[in-house]
């Protein structure tokens, strides 16, 4: 599901899915560089671990914020705000 809205710091972008979530202590670990934390999908599809670093790296780039809402078994919510031009 993606989802826009605009917010007083500028533009809010939500990102999210019904996939099988993440413990707490692996979305806080998602936006560091250090080391790669790619995991195994809701259909077993793996990934390189780059694509969160890589957004999170342009997010910033850009003066704004990115965060991560996980639940087990109940999927993940990201929302990035950024700032008016």
């Amino acid at each position: 599901i993606l989802s826009t809205q605009k917010v007083m710091k500028g533009v809010l972008l939500k990102v999210s899915d019904t996939g099988i979530g993440m413990p707490e202590e692996k979305a806080k670990q998602l936006f560091r560089n250090e080391k790669n934390h790619s995991t195994r999908g809701t259909n077993g599809e793996k990934g390189s671990g780059i694509g969160l670093s890589l957004v999170s790296t342009l997010v910033e780039l850009n003066k704004g914020t990115i965060r991560v809402q996980s639940f087990l078994n109940r999927g993940t919510t990201f929302e990035v705000v950024l700032p008016n031009a």
